[in-house]
């Protein structure tokens, strides 16, 4: 099986193609192309790839009531993706979750929200097959 990025590179090559080319598929026609022509195909699905995370959409967040803000789907009814809970007893941090999976504490708000965010993007990107890019938040 081949990963992501030749995949996306076939897809561009294929879609460029000539009219008279008698290519059945991208397979096909990846097979029949130079190595020089695949290089580039590859580094313009780079760049592509490259680009995913910041076409992420943020998450929205709803709150806060009763100290707790949230965002993401729902599921259950009422049970939100992503919680953050205002833990007024302990130092006024912010607990951050994904479900029941606790991402981390914050000292602030906007730190937590961040937490979540790249949380989002790097599950988001994962099932894409692809890694979170470094310095992407």
């Amino acid at each position: 099986m081949t990963d992501m990025r030749e995949e996306l590179a076939k897809i561009i090559a294929f879609s460029g193609r000539f009219a008279a080319d008698i290519s059945e598929n991208a397979d096909d026609f990846w097979m029949h192309t130079s190595n020089d022509r695949q290089s580039l195909y590859l580094k313009q699905a780079d760049a592509i790839i490259a680009a995913l995370p910041e076409l992420v959409k943020p998450l929205e967040w709803v709150g806060p009531l009763a100290g707790i803000w949230e965002a993401g789907p729902r599921f259950h009814g009422d049970c939100a993706a992503y919680k953050i809970i205002w833990n007024l007893g302990r130092n006024e941090t912010y607990t951050c979750y994904f479900g029941l999976v606790r991402l981390g504490v914050s000292q602030n708000l906007d730190a937590a929200k961040a937490a979540a965010n790249t949380h989002h993007r790097a599950q988001i990107m994962a099932a894409f097959g692809l890694p979170e890019q470094e310095g992407s938040e």
